[in-house]
């Protein structure tokens, strides 16, 4: 029979129980900068869940602001006339970097520029950056409908029809 304090030797001390929470904690710290160089979601699992665009927004811009970086939720209705379906989507615009001219959205589809001719970066299927060029002029940061209207062309959506966008307070 083994004795007790021989089973009392083979516990792990406290410390090394809270070793993996605070590992856990660390790196996801560290994600809200991804390899490429813009934000990115510090809950990706939360994008992969149905219906979830706007609580991963919400998490999305919690976690800029903690880096001092402007952000504003901006939701939205459009129709697509090809489908002839209305649907309701969240985004997020942010100023990226801090302090120049640079603004751009965020959703599970990736990250997308929003000025004139800008780049994509994020999950887009292969699509080349090229592909992600409109002929549509700056959106104004300060109006949600300029920007949802830019957002669904950057989403190679381009005939939706934006009903109706607001930023989310």
């Amino acid at each position: 029979m083994i004795s007790k304090k021989f089973y009392e030797c083979l516990k792990p001390p406290a410390w090394l129980k809270l070793l993996p929470i605070l590992i856990g904690l660390l790196l996801s710290a560290c994600s809200t900068i991804d390899g490429v160089g813009t934000p990115s979601n510090p809950a990706k699992w939360m994008e992969r869940e149905f219906n979830a665009c706007l609580p991963t927004a919400i998490l999305f811009k919690e976690s800029l602001t903690q880096y001092n970086v402007w952000s504003e939720v901006v939701t939205y209705r459009s129709f697509n006339p090809d489908t002839g379906k209305a649907s309701n989507h969240a985004i997020v615009v942010f100023n990226y970097p801090k302090g120049t001219d640079n603004y751009w959205t965020y959703d599970f589809e990736g990250s997308f520029k929003i000025q004139k001719d800008g780049g994509s970066i994020g999950n887009q299927s292969g699509a080349p950056r090229e592909a992600a060029k409109t002929g549509i002029p700056e959106a104004d940061v300060k109006n949600p409908i300029d920007i949802a209207r830019l957002a669904e062309a950057k989403r190679f959506r381009p005939r939706s029809r934006i009903l109706g966008a607001e930023f989310l307070n």
